[in-house]
């Protein structure tokens, strides 16, 4: 939001004439002239190249292709990177992986949506979450991750989904941790016929 916009005489408030210098209130600017005129602002462009959510923005919905003025600031941002290799090169961004692969969220959906298989750049990331190692076993493996299963097998939530949706059958390793759960307890034994000893 410009707030400069809500001001009832916008040039006289404070840091008025170096507005423009703020990369969102650029990208404001040049979306207007963009929408008004058909032509893209230069100045602007070089202000809001400084601002990964922004230049991925301005190249979403201003450029609407590749922007390679705005990459360099855009391959800094694990999830403004993810974003534009999958809404606008449409494939995978080698440059920007290794940034990619540091954070276990836009990892695990560049997994799935880019390269709809396994990242192994990223597995010793996403093996740190519990959540994340369980979809990707799921969503990018289609099944097992055995560097995952440690710390899946510290949730009984993501323990009991992954003896249910990617083993398909009991995961008895984890059963006493599942155990500790009365929901995912009852809905592994369910799932499987068995009944777990209470820990």
């Amino acid at each position: 939001m410009n707030l400069y916009d809500l001001h009832p005489n916008p040039k006289q408030a404070p840091g008025y004439k170096h507005r423009l210098l703020i990369p969102d209130v650029a990208y404001e600017e040049a979306v207007k002239i963009y929408d008004k005129t058909g032509k893209r602002v230069p100045e602007l462009e070089s202000v809001i190249a400084k601002s990964p959510q922004y230049a991925w923005e301005y190249a979403a919905n201003v450029i609407r292709k590749r922007w390679p003025k705005g990459e360099p600031v855009i391959a800094t941002s694990p999830q403004f990177a993810m974003l534009y290799a999958y809404e606008i090169i449409g494939g995978r961004w080698l440059e920007a992986e290794p940034v990619i692969a540091k954070d276990s969220q836009w990892a695990f959906s560049y997994a799935v949506n880019v390269i709809k298989g396994r990242f192994p750049e990223a597995e010793p990331e996403i093996a740190k979450d519990s959540y994340y190692a369980y979809v990707y076993a799921r969503g990018a493996i289609h099944g097992r991750f055995p560097e995952g299963e440690p710390v899946i097998m510290t949730s009984p939530q993501w323990a009991c989904n992954y003896a249910t949706h990617v083993l398909g059958k009991r995961w008895r390793e984890a059963e006493p941790v599942i155990a500790k759960d009365i929901y995912y307890k009852r809905e592994y034994e369910r799932h499987f016929k068995v009944k777990l000893n209470n820990t």
